[in-house]
């Protein structure tokens, strides 16, 4: 694949995230964990951490914006938080319906570049 249509794809995404949350502005960050719960739905938080090397704080950060929000700053909605049943320390990150069909509006539309 050549890097020009990874770029293309990653801005793809980016844009569809920014006009699905109605945020003005979404870090690469931000997107590298959307892709990685769809990419592992179920994903833990240190699961996060380790595929995009950044700190517990920064996922923590990325995952409430992107999830429900904090009392002060609403989130988007595209993920959920869950305490995992076998391990009370772990919280289990997966897409919400609102993110399944988001993520199928991506893979819409890259699909129609393969075809």
């Amino acid at each position: 694949m050549k890097l020009t249509t990874v770029l293309a794809a990653a801005q793809l995404v980016n844009d569809t995230l920014r006009k699905e949350t109605g945020a003005r502005e979404l870090s690469t960050t931000a997107v590298g964990a959307f892709l990685c719960v769809a990419m592992d739905e179920g994903t833990s938080m240190q699961g996060i951490e380790k595929s995009l090397g950044i700190t517990q704080s920064a996922v923590s950060r990325n995952v409430q914006s992107l999830g429900g929000g904090r009392p002060d700053s609403p989130g988007a909605g595209l993920l959920t938080i869950e305490v995992n049943p076998y391990d009370q320390r772990q919280k289990i990150v997966k897409l919400s319906s609102h993110g399944r069909k988001v993520l199928g509006t991506i893979q819409r539309i890259i699909d129609g570049w393969r075809a």
